[in-house]
């Protein structure tokens, strides 16, 4: 029950920051910017914690995008450029921590009923930035990552996968995405 309590309080904070936001991503920025500071430096040894701790801050970002029919494609930028940024300035994996991530965005938008292709192709637009600006090899990460998307969305189903796959599939922010093989597709039952 508490940790229910939390995880609404969480996301109703999210939901009042981006109400009426201009910049939604920028918002997102600062305030889970804001949230990771305090989250990271409380789990701050193991980076499996960190990962832990930040799902519930996607999660509520995602349902708060959803609730207020915010921009998804924004709002997951912003979530993956704030993680990576605090991540890296806790000394953490940001590479393994964004992965981790990468599978509650897909499972929290597809259970909400948000466009997983939009939240997918937005949350590589953020990590391409964060890397960039933290001096990392964006192209390979960014492949990386991509590839976790579409493998977390076929988990859910093969429609969800196609969708993730074909939004991510060409170039996002100047990269060019290759997935690697082989995407796990879900088998259909006999």
């Amino acid at each position: 029950m508490k940790e229910k309590l939390k995880s609404e309080a969480l996301r109703d904070y999210i939901k009042e920051s981006i109400r009426g936001a201009g910049d939604i991503a920028n918002t997102i920025i600062e305030t889970i910017g804001e949230i990771m500071i305090h989250t990271v430096r409380a789990t701050k040894e193991v980076s499996g914690s960190v990962i832990y701790s930040t799902a519930d801050l996607v999660e509520g970002t995602i349902e708060a995008v959803v609730e207020l029919g915010a921009d998804l494609g924004k709002a997951a930028k912003g979530l993956a450029f704030a993680v990576a940024r605090e991540s890296s300035r806790a000394s953490q994996n940001v590479i393994e921590v964004l992965c981790g991530l990468a599978r509650v965005l897909i499972e929290s938008t597809a259970h909400l009923g948000g466009d997983v292709g939009v939240a997918a192709f937005g949350f590589m637009e953020g990590v391409i930035r964060a890397l960039r600006e933290l001096g990392r090899d964006a192209a390979r990460a960014a492949s990386d990552l991509a590839t976790a998307l579409v493998e977390a969305a076929y988990d859910i189903s093969e429609e969800v996968g196609d969708r993730v796959r074909d939004a991510l599939s060409g170039t996002i922010a100047g990269i060019k995405i290759v997935l690697k093989e082989p995407l796990r597709k879900k088998k259909k039952a006999a």
